[in-house]
């Protein structure tokens, strides 16, 4: 049945959302293609895993799919319509580019962090009872429906959403992506030599002339996804730097650094920056998992993760660094207030899961 599944919605759920995306502009539509190509397909398992006729678990996800496509990509394009209008008001409150992006940033993570606040509860506490799951699973392994009856019943006495750890990570999915998609939009510009290459160079950081090798001079910005009625769009289209704190934050590093080492200190500052945030943010977790096994793939994973962020930030516009670096350091109050609210007092969840682990391992 899975199989099934899989092909079905391999030719709806993309169709569908590239078909709606093209209505609301071809960027945002990938955008959605990515977010509902997660989201979708994990709604779609779980309402339709309970069904018992293979026609009707088919035709049920196929359906689940297509909606979840299409009202997924208008709420994309609708984030993206309010993300834009929040940062174009902060501009015209400041009138700073680089400030509207920090007050941007700030605003996005103070409304998702009661949705990560209980995403990681609901995961605390889904690993404390995963022996009690297990043992149900085992001992109704080849009784399916008997098997979802008993986990349906513990989840209701126990107070679960099997979907709390998962789902309200999911939810912000979308919410960082079209984040990240508004702040890269500002430093689009439009050169003589064509809207693509202006666009292509906005996105790697550049400008025309590192791209074709022709002389060509720095354009106006052409932003994307804020109103062309705002203080922050008027100022972009007619200038072709986007000064914030002494530097442009149009270009990248690497295009800096081409130029001039001195100059570029201030671009590298901010991506050393977003090194030391993200290896504190590792550290903040691995403090709190002592006593968590972790297969040695993940752990290497782990180990690398923090550096990547960093070398993306080299060849991105500072303004994209700016989000990372604001974006890093809320999120590590954040993982301190988590440390100090979940995992702090002997019935605190993180403590309880910490004493189960313990008692595991001497067994």
């Amino acid at each position: 049945h899975l199989i099934l599944w899989v092909i079905v919605g391999a030719l709806t759920l993309p169709a569908v959302t590239v078909l709606a995306g093209r209505l609301l502009g071809t960027r945002r539509g990938w955008v959605a293609l990515t977010v509902s190509g997660v989201v979708g397909w994990t709604i779609a398992v779980v309402v339709a895993g309970d069904l018992t006729d293979w026609a009707w678990d088919s035709l049920t996800m196929a359906w689940i799919a297509l909606g979840f496509g299409v009202v997924l990509t208008m709420a994309v394009a609708l984030m993206f319509d309010l993300i834009g209008q929040v940062v174009s008001f902060f501009y015209s409150v400041w009138p700073s580019y680089g400030m509207s992006i920090v007050f941007l940033t700030l605003t996005v993570m103070v409304v998702v962090t009661p949705l990560t606040l209980k995403s990681t509860k609901s995961m605390l506490q889904m690993q404390r009872l995963q022996p009690e799951l297990k043992r149900i699973q085992n001992q109704y392994r080849d009784d399916r429906q008997k098997m979802n009856e008993e986990l349906m019943a513990f989840y209701q006495e126990n107070g679960i959403n099997p979907l709390g750890g998962c789902l309200p990570l999911l939810v912000q999915l979308p919410v960082f992506l079209v984040l990240f998609r508004v702040v890269q939009g500002l430093t689009r510009r439009v050169t003589s030599i064509g809207e693509q290459v202006g666009w292509t160079a906005g996105e790697v950081g550049g400008d025309a002339t590192t791209l074709t090798g022709a002389d060509v001079p720095a354009r106006t910005f052409d932003p994307e996804n804020i109103p062309e009625d705002g203080d922050m769009y008027a100022d972009l289209s007619t200038d072709n730097e986007m000064v914030s704190w002494g530097i442009d934050l149009s270009r990248s590093a690497q295009n800096v650094l081409s130029d001039n080492f001195v100059d570029a200190l201030p671009y590298l500052l901010l991506i050393a920056v977003v090194l030391v945030s993200s290896l504190v943010q590792q550290r903040q977790i691995q403090g709190r998992n002592t006593g968590a096994q972790v297969n040695p793939q993940q752990q290497m994973i782990m180990k690398f993760l923090p550096f990547m962020l960093p070398v993306f930030s080299f060849t991105m516009p500072a303004a994209l660094v700016v989000y990372f670096v604001i974006s890093n350091l809320f999120r590590i109050g954040q993982q301190a207030y988590i440390t100090k609210s979940l995992y702090s007092g002997e019935e605190s969840p993180g403590v309880l899961l910490a004493k189960q682990r313990a008692e595991q391992g001497k067994g």
